[in-house]
């Protein structure tokens, strides 16, 4: 019997440390190439002589240490705080992505201002036209492609199953972030609907990432809307308005909801003293309106019901139309003339939530005006997309919400294109009467 050599297991890092600390003690042996070449004349010159120094390396921010935060905790301070981010004496609401209003809808709206309709706009409706199956057939590659196909492998969050499997720690899932998923397939809608419309939309502008911040007084406190779209469609004509200013008037004889005698401002965080005041608007152009705003919820699991997901469809459409109204520095006499539309279209994964929102007045408290919202109730564009026996299946497919995103994506061409056809033809009177 032929004895073996015992294998044992190494720690990976301890090794690599140590390797790295055996050959740093290395020296560079002398090879005697110096004095072969001063034999034959040759000169040898110290590299640091000739080469060029490094350059020399940036000042960096003098910050201190630890710096006590709102709860009187010492943490440590970054250059990107500093810099972003200042210290305030007034404490702030701040509402982002990730913020879902604890009661729900009724929350949203008393913040907001707004009342909500639960049906989309008519004119939405009339260009919502059915599919046709070369259309289906397009929009479930674009599903297939996006959640399927992709090549991208990384690491996803793991989901623990506390109900069925309690105590259960499943190994790491890889696969296409929901993040990349849902980006590309917008991509692809997006650019599907453009074909569709005949090279009508070529003079709208695609934005990606664009950040809308605007600061309130509601109620003597403090807040601010701050979010991250995914895409924003701008377009050089406005939205036309929605409701005509007499039915915007009687909206003062219409109810707000009441949630007493808990607060608007209830949440599960804290106000912030680290916040930014300045307000931005993701397009910087005041040329460009906004048309579309789209929001990718890509959170792995959805911690809210319809109704929830819902109020923060009506809070995203109406941070970046107050964020578009501060840029351009609209008043409320402004506004009551030529309101601002935004349209909104807020997915997670399956589900898709699209809304219309006519921002009539900016002032949250003493207005007695009233912003209004057009919504109807979330929608699944399909039920699964996985691999059943190394194939490919998509279950559940509804072509009705490619047929509601049809129909926001028709608003506003026809008065695009009435415009583009007098100022064509003013030209060409021009240019008749230089001749």
């Amino acid at each position: 019997m032929r004895g073996t050599e015992v294998l044992l297991r190494q720690h990976l890092h301890r090794q690599f440390k140590t390797y790295w600390l055996t050959q740093g003690r290395r020296r560079v042996p002398d090879t005697g190439a110096e004095k072969l070449l001063a034999a034959k004349g040759i000169p040898v010159v110290d590299p640091k002589d000739i080469l060029t120094p490094p350059y020399p390396r940036q000042p960096t921010l003098e910050l201190p240490p630890h710096v006590p935060n709102q709860d009187g905790v010492p943490r440590n301070w970054s250059i990107s705080d500093k810099l972003v981010q200042e210290s305030q004496l007034e404490p702030c609401y701040v509402f982002d992505n990730h913020f879902c209003p604890v009661m729900g809808l009724p929350q949203a709206q008393l913040l907001t201002n707004t009342l909500v309709h639960w049906s989309l706009p008519q004119a939405v409706l009339d260009h919502a036209t059915p599919t046709t199956p070369h259309e289906d057939d397009r929009v479930k590659e674009a599903i297939l492609h996006a959640h399927l196909m992709d090549s991208t492998q990384s690491k996803l969050p793991r989901i623990l199953d506390v109900i069925n499997r309690p105590g259960w720690n499943d190994r790491i899932p890889y696969g296409i972030p929901l993040s990349r998923s849902n980006k590309t397939l917008t991509y692809q809608l997006l650019l599907l609907l453009d074909q569709m419309c005949g090279g009508v939309t070529t003079h709208r502008m695609l934005a990606e990432n664009a950040i809308s911040r605007v600061t309130f007084r509601h109620s003597e406190c403090l807040m601010q809307f701050e979010h991250v779209s995914g895409f924003v469609v701008s377009s050089p004509h406005p939205l036309p308005r929605v409701a005509g200013q007499e039915e915007v008037a009687n909206t003062e004889r219409e109810p707000m909801p009441d949630i007493y005698p808990v607060s608007p401002f209830v949440s599960v965080l804290p106000p912030k003293t680290q916040y930014n005041m300045q307000d931005q608007y993701g397009v910087s152009v005041p040329d460009l309106y906004p048309h579309t705003v789209i929001i990718h919820n890509n959170a792995p699991r959805l911690r809210c019901n319809s109704e929830g997901f819902a109020s923060m469809t009506l809070m995203f459409a109406f941070s970046h139309a107050a964020a578009f109204a501060r840029m351009l520095g609209k008043s409320d006499t402004e506004l009551e003339n030529s309101p601002v539309v935004v349209q909104v279209v807020n997915c997670n994964r399956q589900q898709y939530q699209l809304g219309v929102l006519q921002l009539n007045t900016l002032d949250l408290t003493r207005s007695d005006r009233r912003n209004l919202f057009w919504t109807q109730p979330w929608q699944q564009l399909f039920s699964s997309c996985t691999f059943k026996a190394a194939l490919p299946v998509l279950d559940g497919y509804n072509p009705e919400v490619f047929s509601l995103l049809k129909g926001l994506h028709m608003q506003g061409l026809a008065e695009a294109t009435e415009l583009t056809r007098k100022e064509k033809e003013v030209e060409k009177d021009g240019k008749g009467d230089k001749v």
